[in-house]
């Protein structure tokens, strides 16, 4: 909301890039630590 009034009081896109770098770098984020969980949890099966 606050991007939208940013959008809306500036007349430039810039706020909402903004937001959508922030999403964009927190979704990175979660995916990199669910990645690395799950190699770390791979290591540890033990060989049939």
């Amino acid at each position: 909301m606050l991007a939208a009034a940013g959008v809306l009081g500036t007349g430039s896109a810039w706020p909402d890039l903004l937001v959508a770098a922030i999403m964009g770098g927190l979704a990175l984020s979660g995916a990199w630590t669910v990645l690395r969980h799950a190699r770390e949890e791979l290591g540890h099966v033990p060989a049939h």
